[in-house]
């Protein structure tokens, strides 16, 4: 029996003794979990997001913008070539070669130092001001990345942070051999969409010329004497009149009901004056008819006559000044609408108008790429490659200069980047 008490009390020192392994097990692993995510994770977050912040923005970049609690202001806009955007509020802003922190700190510097008008909940003009810290930018998306050479699939391909040559290579369909052949029918190719983008272009230049023009002419200016084309297109000219003639009418017929209007208030006002005379006849008549009843010398039949007239009168002036306010209240909701729909339409050709620039930003950013891919198909035919030979170039925007930057398979991509990869044939 003692044996038997003996054994259970080494069985329950030694499970004790797993317990208190497994709390010790437990505790350590509790503990670097802790370790890690107070001071490794920030860190390992830091690092991948830091390359993404450092990037300079440039043309075709996207950003997103947005202020708290001023939905109706969020918008992406894309970078134009000449490295700006358009915001709401604060118009243009430079943000080409800036970082997504540094034209952050800029925008809202801008929007720190302005108050601005915006319409509230009924229509009426609120003045408000905007805190540094309620704007928000963010990278919506950046410029792609083309390539070009020996590789199976050329074009573009969307940009992703730490993005290396060997993985763009693998997304373009690895190695593949270019002929003579190969060269002349990708420069067929590339002359062909060169020139479809540069009709592209045209047109919407055009369109962008246009809009300005009817911007102009939205805001009360005159672009050019009249009878004179203010385009080298007779289309646009023939829409630009049609556009004027038509505003002409709507004004032609705005201002003849305001002067109805005006017209009619002037006769009511003037009738009001009348009415007030009788008025003052009608009460003054009381009066006496009163006087007179007090003291014997008329009827209460005369008092009362003299009180209908007087009822009966100041109802029918009563009428008057209604019909006065009324027109009144016209007059103002006429003008307030004609304003309103200017207001609403000048937005429109801007919104527009924003929207071209943008088309011609990525209009151009593609035929840059058109054009660097052509000459580097000149130099691979001038300079063939050693048989077997794989090379790559990257050609990139630097200080507003496109440069050849010496490249590797392991070589990081930005965007805008323009990869080009070399591979001979064996013949």
């Amino acid at each position: 029996m003692r044996a038997k008490v003996l054994w259970w009390y080494f069985e329950d020192l030694e499970f004790a003794k797993f317990l208190s392994i497994v709390s010790s097990i437990q505790s350590g692993i509790v503990t670097i979990v802790r370790c890690f995510t107070a001071t490794i994770l920030p860190t390992v977050l830091t690092l991948l997001a830091t390359p993404l912040l450092a990037m300079e923005l440039g043309p075709g970049d996207q950003v997103g913008f947005s202020i708290v609690g001023f939905t109706e202001l969020d918008r992406e806009v894309t970078i134009d070539p000449s490295g700006t955007i358009h915001l709401p509020l604060v118009g243009r802003v430079q943000a080409g070669g800036m970082t997504i922190e540094e034209l952050e700190e800029s925008v809202s510097e801008a929007f720190a130092l302005e108050t601005f008008s915006i319409q509230g909940d009924e229509q009426e003009t609120v003045w408000v001001s905007v805190d540094a810290s309620s704007v928000l930018l963010s990278v919506a998306s950046f410029r792609p990345v083309y390539v070009s050479g020996a590789v199976e699939t050329n074009g573009e391909f969307p940009f992703r942070s730490g993005m290396s040559v060997r993985q763009l290579h693998a997304l373009a369909g690895g190695s593949a051999f270019v002929t003579e052949d190969d060269r002349i029918g990708a420069a067929a190719r590339l002359v062909a969409q060169r020139s479809v983008l540069r009709a592209e272009l045209v047109t919407l230049e055009g369109e962008i010329d246009r809009l300005n023009l009817e911007l102009v002419a939205l805001r009360g200016q005159s672009p050019a004497s009249e009878g004179a084309a203010v385009t080298s297109n007779p289309r646009v000219n023939e829409w630009l009149e049609s556009r004027a003639q038509f505003r002409e009418i709507q004004q032609e017929t705005t201002e003849f009901s305001l002067r109805e209007m005006r017209e009619r208030l002037e006769v009511l006002e003037n009738l009001e004056n009348v009415n007030n005379e009788i008025i003052r006849s009608y009460d003054e008549e009381l009066a006496r008819a009163r006087d007179l009843n007090d003291r014997g010398l008329t009827t209460a039949d005369t008092v009362s006559d003299a009180e209908r007239g007087f009822l009966a009168f100041s109802s029918r002036a009563l009428e008057t000044e209604s019909e006065a306010y009324a027109v009144r209240n016209d007059i103002a909701l006429t003008d307030q609408t004609l304003k309103e729909e200017t207001a609403e339409e000048l937005a429109a050709v801007l919104d527009e108008l924003l929207t071209r620039e943008n088309d011609v930003a990525m209009l151009l950013a593609e035929l840059n790429a058109i054009e660097i891919e052509m000459s580097i198909l000149q130099i691979e035919a001038a300079e063939p490659d050693e048989e077997g030979e794989e090379t790559v170039s990257i050609f990139r925007i630097v200080d507003g200069q496109e440069q050849e930057i010496a490249a590797e398979m392991s070589s990081t991509v930005m965007p805008g980047d323009v990869v080009v990869f070399g591979l001979s044939t064996d013949e």
